[in-house]
């Protein structure tokens, strides 16, 4: 089942819990990270986790889950700042002074009106999947934003740090 952050709280979390008791797919469509969507979001991650006996990792969780959350809307807010600039965020020169205005400005935090409104209106979201799949929970979080080469480069320069290769 597929939802987005438009209906009421009450009408997703008991969708949520039928695709627990029902074994389906829940997909959440968050389109603005909003307090409210984040409680839901928690509410419906605790669900997950009693049905596999792992209350206890609720909070680690949860701070993971907003992590990620915040990183896939930054790079939707990222998208709509360069559009918004007539930047080419795939052309290093444009990349960097795009890059260096955001930070300068503090645009990279996600709560910024203009630019949550500015993803909406062109279409970007970040999508979460949960399944549970005997006794696993599995949580994916998508964006619909295409990573630059400078992005991917940062990535994997960031993974070979994580596991010593540098």
């Amino acid at each position: 089942m597929s939802f987005s952050s438009g209906i009421t709280n009450e009408e997703l979390f008991s969708e949520a819990q039928s695709c627990i008791k029902d074994g389906k797919l829940f997909v959440y469509s968050l389109k603005s990270p909003t307090p409210e969507n984040k409680d839901v979001l928690k509410t419906i991650v605790l669900e997950y986790l009693k049905c596999i006996q792992l209350e206890k990792s609720y909070n680690l969780l949860c701070l993971c889950l907003e992590e990620i959350i915040s990183n896939s809307v930054k790079a939707n807010i990222k998208r709509a700042f360069f559009i918004s600039n007539n930047l080419n965020i795939n052309n290093k020169d444009d990349y960097e002074k795009g890059m260096k205005t955001f930070k300068e400005k503090g645009l990279s935090k996600i709560k910024d009106p203009f630019f949550v409104n500015k993803i909406n209106t062109m279409g970007l979201y970040v999508k979460l999947y949960f399944t549970l799949i005997n006794g696993c929970l599995t949580i994916t979080a998508k964006n619909n934003s295409v990573m630059s080469k400078e992005e991917l480069e940062r990535v994997h320069k960031k993974l070979e740090l994580s596991e010593g290769k540098t």
